[in-house]
């Protein structure tokens, strides 16, 4: 590497280490990554080093600094409109708060750096405070760079350590052999109720990974503009380019080199012309078609602070009363909920399953949407499921016993007590109304 290449490497370095309150959005697409590529005399160093991945614990503030804020959205802006100041390249030592509506806008603080997420499970997303909130880890990946100091090749680490040591065992496309450069950057998110407090530590000591995996919430709502302006125009006319007076327009690739891919290009049109108005008597009217055309799928539903909406079919029904005790550890409910799996990072998907022996597999028994994680969601959930077991158990002339609502669940206090307020609860109408 020449002498230019060192001084503008350790500038690059310097510009781009962040404060503890900000971070500065530079959003260098074209910027030269063998600047940032150290000599062949660093990478020993650079190898040893990264083995001392940091996993040490962050000290949380005494008290919530925007406790006392309320950040609410008026007249019907989404998130996914508001400028948030996010840069998808993190890098430094900072630390900075997001709320719920800054979370979203910035899809859940998307990065562009090949990453791997963990987490624990201590801590709720629903907790009132940052003392007892979730904490997620993610670990950087470093970058896969060719040998031959003349290449600029970069490629993106996969997230499993076998298909890492296969990406290494290919050669470069100028022949030389491939190395990882690993990293020791590691970010803290503290998920709870407010928002997300989010900490990145270290500098990252690699090139970025030429390939980008999704559109910035920037780049999506440049997409949307010029997919709802051309509703007409297809994948390939985007491209290209709308046609107008004066020619072609804007193609849409100049947004994000993701949309170069014209496969990719047609999904994420069609998503967006597939998003309509969100909330308010436009989702009620959605919400009674949907009911008035599957009869009987959604079991139980209540609407408000705590809103949990239970679904199942009677072959799911079916499955969670056995004729007989099977001798395998297969027997009762397994309950789970999986983080994640709806749009809104503070909803859950709560997952009872029984064994079905005849399947020879698990199967679900009741699904239920979640808008949070607290003991009352759980026990709406629980007493739908103890419902149709009661239910079921009358359609197979079965007395009701507390042995068919055994099973097993997460770590989680709030689950619990919503299990046993949904079993005092069943129990105290079953006996009003058998009396």
């Amino acid at each position: 590497m020449s002498e230019d290449h060192r001084t503008q490497h350790k500038a690059k370095r310097k510009h781009t280490a962040l404060d503890h309150d900000h971070l500065k959005t530079s959003n260098p697409e074209h910027a030269s990554l063998h600047d940032s590529l150290p000599s062949k005399r660093k990478r020993a160093k650079t190898l040893q080093d990264s083995r001392r991945a940091s996993d040490t614990d962050v000290s949380l503030p005494d008290n919530d600094a925007r406790d006392d804020e309320t950040q609410e959205l008026a007249g019907g802006v989404r998130s996914s409109d508001l400028a948030v100041e996010w840069d998808p390249w993190p890098d430094g030592d900072f630390k900075r708060h997001f709320s719920q509506i800054e979370v979203s806008a910035t899809k859940h603080l998307q990065v562009h750096w090949a990453t791997v997420t963990s987490g624990d499970s201590k801590g709720s997303s629903d907790s009132p405070n940052l003392q007892g909130s979730k904490r997620s880890r993610r670990r950087c990946l470093g970058a896969i760079v060719c040998q031959n100091d003349d290449c600029h090749r970069v490629i993106r680490p996969k997230t499993k350590s076998s298909h890492i040591e296969r990406q290494l065992q290919d050669q470069c496309q100028c022949g030389a052999s491939l190395y990882r450069m690993m990293c020791n950057t590691v970010s803290f998110l503290y998920t709870y109720r407010k928002g997300i407090l989010f900490e990145h530590r270290g500098h990252h000591n690699h090139p970025r990974p030429a390939h980008v995996l999704r559109l910035t919430s920037l780049e999506d709502r440049q997409l949307e503009t010029v997919v709802t302006g051309h509703p007409n125009a297809g994948p390939l006319a985007l491209l290209v380019g709308v046609p107008g007076l004066h020619g072609p327009g804007q193609s849409v690739a100049e947004i994000s080199s993701i949309l170069m891919n014209k496969d990719r290009l047609r999904a994420e049109r069609h998503s967006i012309k597939n998003r309509g108005p969100k909330g308010g008597d436009g989702f009620i009217a959605e919400f009674a078609v949907f009911d008035r055309e599957h009869p009987g799928f959604i079991v139980y539903s209540q609407i408000g602070d705590v809103s949990v909406i239970s679904m199942q079919t009677s072959e799911m029904r079916a499955q969670m009363v056995k004729d007989s005790i099977d001798g395998e550890a297969v027997n009762g409910l397994v309950s789970d909920a999986a983080h994640g799996y709806w749009k809104q990072h503070n909803s859950l998907l709560i997952v009872t399953s029984s064994y079905a022996p005849d399947l020879h597999c698990w199967m679900p028994g009741l699904f239920s949407y979640s808008n949070g994680a607290s003991a009352a969601h759980y026990e709406i959930h629980f007493y739908a499921l103890f419902s149709a077991i009661a239910h079921e158990a009358r359609e197979q002339t079965k007395a009701v016993q507390d042995e068919l609502f055994g099973g097993v669940m997460d770590f989680s206090e709030a689950e619990r007590a919503g299990f046993i307020q949904a079993f005092i609860r069943f129990w105290r109408i079953r006996k009003t109304l058998l009396a």
